[in-house]
């Protein structure tokens, strides 16, 4: 099956092995291998040519030649991701929004900034709905959480949560 690849989930983490790829002679099947991986499947280079740096292996879907090398990938730690805002709108979110208002928590701005910043501080995480409005005036919070009940997004507001709920009798 061409376009199937051997990886481990360790290969998009900073502390990753060395992958290591190759292509199949015969079916034109893509490989790549992580370097634990690889030394797990042959610990004494059993059934392997060792060719100037690089390991010659049998494909397993069709039986043809793989010359496996050593791969240039290179891991990014994830605080290196950033994600640009728009020249207008809100530096923390990219949207155009009231100060008073909550951010925006689907921006991609809004997430990968949040994330970052509590990398930073070593707490990393993904924002809530909750980040998101914490710099909102306890009213406001208290008209976005009440809105997205209305609308089934249930929050789990903690006690040390400021917020001041609206008025029911205030509608009628």
């Amino acid at each position: 099956m061409p376009g199937r690849r051997l990886v481990s989930d360790q290969d998009q983490y900073e502390d990753a092995p060395p992958l290591w790829s190759g292509t199949c002679d015969s079916c034109a099947t893509e490989w790549r291998v992580p370097d634990d991986v690889l030394r797990e499947r042959y610990p004494d280079n059993d059934h392997q040519v060792h060719l100037d740096g690089a390991f010659v292996s049998e494909c397993t879907e069709c039986g043809g030649r793989v010359v496996i090398e050593r791969s240039s990938v290179k891991v990014v730690p994830f605080a290196a991701m950033h994600v640009l805002p728009p020249e207008s709108g809100c530096s923390e979110c990219g949207r155009e929004h009231d100060e008073g208002l909550p951010h925006d928590l689907q921006s991609m701005v809004y997430q990968y900034a949040f994330r970052n910043r509590t990398a930073r501080e070593g707490d990393e995480r993904w924002p809530t709905w909750l980040d998101a409005m914490a710099h909102c005036t306890p009213a406001t919070r208290g008209l976005w959480i009440s809105a997205m009940r209305e609308h089934g997004i249930q929050l789990d507001v903690p006690e040390d949560f400021d917020v001041t709920w609206p008025d029911p009798e205030a509608d009628t």
